[in-house]
C-alpha cells in the first residue's frame, strides 16, 4: 500500500491521492509519520487532491 515504486508513471488520480479518498487513517500515517509526503514532494508527484493539471506526462499524447 505505501510502495512508491512508479508512482511517477501513473496517470490520472495516482495511488496517494486513491489512498486519501478511500483509507484516510492509512493515508494520514503514510504521508506524515512514515514520511512519503516529503519524498513525493522531492520528486515532484502530487498526492493531495486530484486536479488535472497536475499531469506530468499523459501516456495518450505521446506519438513515438
Amino acid at each position: 500500500m505505501f510502495c512508491m515504486f512508479g508512482v511517477q508513471l501513473e496517470t490520472g488520480k495516482n495511488r496517494f491521492q486513491r489512498m486519501m479518498e478511500t483509507h484516510p487513517k492509512q493515508y494520514d500515517y503514510c504521508i506524515n509519520k512514515l514520511g512519503c509526503g516529503k519524498v513525493l514532494d522531492y520528486i515532484n508527484v502530487p498526492y493531495t487532491e486530484y486536479k488535472e493539471e497536475d499531469v506530468l506526462f499523459d501516456i495518450g499524447e505521446y506519438s513515438g
